[in-house]
């Protein structure tokens, strides 16, 4: 009995045991996010915010993700992959609005929008030129905070999010210009670039930035003949020095680009509108002239377009013509190549999201630091932002002026608000008291080392009484 016992127990130490290990509990931050990753709907969108390696690291740091199913089909990631990263997969889009944040590519439709609840972040391409009223009013009738991507800046003034798509859809552009001037597609039959004793493809480029840069190099490498028009003389003389070669530039005038959109085999627009929408530069006349089954390609629509002829459309039906010239005017170019888009976006959202989490959240981010910001503008914001602005200051408590860079901010707030408000009290709209208030803080910061022990509490005092009206 014995020796079988002992012979038992040498077979079982044979089998290799190994201790089962225990999952560890993750750590979670001192602030952490809620971020829903919704399926897109609208223009045959393919994108997503994230790629599956960039929720792994966002959940190793505490961040709760949560992932619509078959949200990342059309990037080629599968609900599998976002699983394992730590992400949770819900079933529905009532289900994934739930979070805190909601990071999409394209606006939420109204139907969309339903499923939002009040207070909520809101980050995606929000297409300025394009949204209408109703759109408006429903993030105002539920208070969303929305952060439109493509005018996110970083340090230096730089757009990350535009210069990462603008390469993409730069470098895209040429393979579409291709396909449509081939007879396969009912265009002019003539190869992108040029051959021996043939002349070359002339490119006419409207917009010497990001997108142009890229267009330029890929059609000089076929062997095209490139115009770029701007009327920014350093850009055109950066997208010289950038491509090393001599080719046609010119500032913007009508005589001068109509003569060129003439003998134009492919016209690209790529001008960027510096606020609100692009202007259209090429009008319908100008277009009339140009060659039978020449291609235009509006790269700019996404901001209402450069081109007067310029309509919206979309994967499945991309193009239209007009006085017999090939439009294609699809906003979303990058979708065409979701994977490679979707990591260059995972790239500059992740470090943004852990960078937010450790100031607080993302209304602190924005206000703590001056590139996000212009503080020249504060009066032009909404008084409950203002509000914010102070309520931030004051849970900051700075006790000194001028040993950071923030100090300094929180004085220019404060004197910016308090410029905003001097008209309103004129017009009986604020306590005449709490003005007075304000305007003590803002004379005593700004000329004492030290911020004086009643600053906090007259600060606390603005805040909680701010918006009441004259005479409560």
């Amino acid at each position: 009995m014995t020796a079988k016992t002992k012979s038992g127990f040498e077979t079982l130490a044979k089998a290799s045991l190994y201790t089962q290990e225990q999952l560890l509990k993750v750590k979670k931050d001192n602030h952490t996010f809620f971020i829903g990753l919704p399926k897109e709907i609208s223009l045959q969108e393919n994108r997503i915010s994230l790629t599956p390696d960039a929720v792994a690291i966002l959940v190793g740091h505490g961040h709760d993700i949560w992932v619509e199913t078959q949200a990342g089909v059309g990037s080629r990631f599968s609900d599998k992959q976002y699983s394992e990263a730590g992400a949770k997969i819900v079933y529905s889009a009532k289900e994934v609005y739930k979070a805190d944040i909601v990071l999409k590519i394209e606006p939420p439709t109204l139907e969309e929008m339903e499923f939002f609840k009040n207070g909520q972040t809101l980050i995606c391409a929000l297409q300025l030129g394009h949204l209408e009223k109703n759109f408006i009013d429903a993030l105002v009738q539920k208070r969303i905070t929305a952060l439109a991507w493509e005018f996110i800046e970083d340090k230096v003034g730089g757009m990350p999010i535009i210069r990462s798509m603008s390469e993409i859809a730069g470098s895209t552009v040429m393979l579409i210009a291709a396909e449509y001037l081939s007879s396969v597609h009912d265009g002019k039959g003539i190869i992108l670039g040029g051959i021996t004793g043939v002349p070359p493809t002339k490119v006419v480029i409207i917009g010497a930035g990001t997108v142009a840069e890229y267009s330029a190099r890929a059609a000089l490498s076929l062997g095209a003949e490139i115009q770029v028009f701007d009327n920014h003389l350093y850009k055109l003389r950066r997208i010289k020095h950038t491509l090393g070669h001599q080719f046609y530039t010119s500032t913007i005038d009508t005589v001068t680009l109509g003569e060129s959109l003439k003998s134009a085999d492919v016209v690209i627009g790529a001008l960027r509108a510096e606020k609100g929408r692009a202007r259209h530069v090429v009008s319908e006349e100008m277009v009339s002239h140009m060659k039978s089954n020449s291609l235009i390609i509006d790269l700019s629509i996404d901001q209402g377009g450069c081109i007067a002829t310029a309509e919206i459309t979309t994967h499945s039906k991309p193009v239209f013509r007009k006085y017999d010239v090939i439009h294609y005017c699809v906003p979303n170019v990058a979708s065409r190549v979701a994977h490679t888009a979707t990591t260059a976006l995972s790239n500059i959202f992740t470090p943004t999201i852990l960078r937010a989490a450790e100031e607080g959240g993302v209304e602190e981010m924005i206000f703590l630091h001056r590139w996000f910001m212009n503080l020249d503008e504060v009066g032009d914001l909404p008084l409950g932002m203002q509000v914010k602005l102070l309520r931030v200051i004051q849970e900051k408590k700075v006790r000194r002026v001028g040993d950071t860079q923030e100090d300094s901010i929180d004085v220019r707030i404060i004197s910016a608000t308090h410029r905003s408000l001097s008209q309103q009290v004129d017009a009986g709209e604020f306590r005449q008291d709490l003005f007075y208030r304000l305007n003590v803080i803002e004379l005593k910061m700004p000329s004492l080392r030290e911020i004086p022990e009643d600053i906090p509490l007259m600060v606390e005092q603005v805040v909680e009484r701010l918006a009441r009206p004259s005479g409560t």
